[in-house]
């Protein structure tokens, strides 16, 4: 994740297989193309031979005056919402 995404940003592990990138600057139609961009480049590796490996991803965009908890949360449901359509799918 972190050679897909710039060096301002911040890429981290919330635990379990739970990762959250903040993309500094960013609005939420970039943030969905840097999204599908890092899901094809983890689809397109063949990490394991014979099995393919994919991610799901929630998009949200935030900006300071809203509440982080909310923001969280739209994370967390789009990415509940990727995992629904099949996996292997952005939502945001």
């Amino acid at each position: 994740m972190r050679t897909r995404i710039r060096r301002s940003d911040k890429a981290f592990r919330l635990g379990g297989e739970e990762f959250l990138a903040f993309l500094y600057g960013t609005d939420q139609e970039h943030g969905r193309q840097v999204a599908e961009d890092l899901r094809q480049t983890v689809a397109a590796k063949p990490l394991i031979p014979g099995r393919s490996i994919t991610v799901s991803i929630g998009v949200a965009s935030y900006s300071g005056n809203r509440d982080w908890e909310e923001w969280l949360r739209r994370c967390d449901q789009n990415l509940c919402g990727a995992k629904a359509k099949g996996r292997n799918a952005v939502v945001g």
